[in-house]
């Protein structure tokens, strides 16, 4: 008795599909021609630098690239190599990354440099299985490295490019899944061209990034439309699927300036939280709103409350941080330990959350801070 061809397994299919080098070869192509007509002009492209290729891939992590290039400028100019970057004190490093955000990447970046320094004699590894060693790295970040700058067939596998490959497979189960992801890194494998992988990963970034967009793709006039499964299923609005999101958590952050005499107190934010390697004003956290009558009371200073400033919203990837601030007077000299006494003419030396900065740039008059 024949079987029902229901029971093919679909899977197989589209292993198929791309077994047919005919249709890798025509996206291949597709894809390189177009990216011929737009390529960025980018800073970091000039040359193969390995170090400046791993500076912009570092800072790019989850940034706009019109975001990120002043920063990339930024360490180039302070940090010409990777001896320069391992040299610098990592309150310095922070500072100049204030304001882009994830500072676990900057940390990260200079412990990696340190690394290179202390590991490889400051020369920037050349295998991708030691650029993958390096703090911070990952599968995606090591194969830009050694592909952009050494030339290694390694696919890149980013964000743009899983949206790429899961509409030309019409792949509408979630992506997070194990399944799902190796299916992904072997696509991207097979349809990358070893004889420029460097090349053909940046087109493939562009082409998630610019033209196969999360929202407005350009389907109308896409060069790979006759390949692509999830536009001959009008399918494109719902690829790639992904897993519902979990509600954030929500904290309440209230910060209280505390002036000491022409000082202010600051502390170092601990390793295993948000804004870690930070500094902060006194901080008490709540899970929930709190009148400031009640949080004063929980501070074991003498203050005098002077003013308090409206509350703000400021949203992570995971969780909502809802602060405020009040300024304070301190009434009488008070030992402490957890906090270090600042003088206000150097507040402009720390690196600070994003938070503490908008704060802190609003009332720089007012408080006569030097920035």
């Amino acid at each position: 008795m024949k079987s029902d061809s229901t029971d093919i397994d679909e899977s197989k299919i589209v292993l198929l599909q791309w077994s047919n080098m005919r249709r890798v070869t025509a996206i291949r192509r597709a894809i390189l021609k177009w990216h011929q007509k737009i390529e960025r002009d980018l800073p970091w492209k000039e040359g193969r630098d390995p170090y400046k290729i791993w500076l912009s891939e570092i800072i790019m992590q989850q940034t706009r690239v019109e975001q990120g290039t002043p920063y990339y400028l930024r360490f180039v100019e302070a940090y010409p190599d990777v001896s320069d970057l391992a040299a610098a004190e990592i309150d310095e490093v922070m500072k100049l990354w204030q304001g882009l955000g994830y500072y676990r990447r900057a940390q990260h970046m200079h412990q990696a440099a340190r690394s290179i320094v202390d590991k490889h004699n400051g020369i920037f590894p050349d295998t991708y299985q030691e650029i993958l060693d390096l703090k911070g790295v990952g599968p995606y970040t090591a194969a830009a490295i050694s592909s952009f700058a050494f030339g290694l067939p390694h696919a890149v596998l980013d964000g743009n490019v899983i949206r790429v490959i899961s509409r030309l497979e019409g792949i509408t189960e979630p992506i997070s899944t194990n399944t799902v992801q190796k299916h992904l890194k072997q696509t991207a494998a097979k349809l990358l061209d070893e004889k420029a992988p460097g090349d053909f990963n940046q087109a493939m970034m562009d082409f998630g990034s610019l033209h196969c967009s999360p929202h407005r793709p350009s389907c109308k006039t896409c060069p790979c439309q006759v390949h692509c499964q999830a536009f001959q299923k009008n399918l494109v609005s719902e690829i790639p699927k992904k897993t519902a999101k979990k509600p954030k958590r929500i904290r309440f952050f209230y910060y209280i300036l505390v002036n000491d005499v022409n000082n202010v107190w600051l502390r170092k934010r601990p390793s295993d939280d948000i804004w870690a390697g930070l500094y902060e004003f006194v901080l008490v956290e709540k899970s929930k709103k709190t009148n400031w009558s009640q949080i004063l009371k929980e501070v074991p200073y003498p203050l005098e409350l002077l003013h308090v400033s409206a509350e703000r919203k400021h949203e992570l990837s995971h969780q909502t941080i809802v602060t405020a601030f009040a300024e304070t007077n301190l009434l009488e000299p008070t030992q402490q330990s957890d906090y270090l006494s600042i003088s206000r003419s150097t507040l402009s030396n720390y690196p600070y959350s994003r938070v503490m900065d908008w704060y802190l740039s609003d009332k720089a008059v007012t408080l006569n801070l030097q920035f």
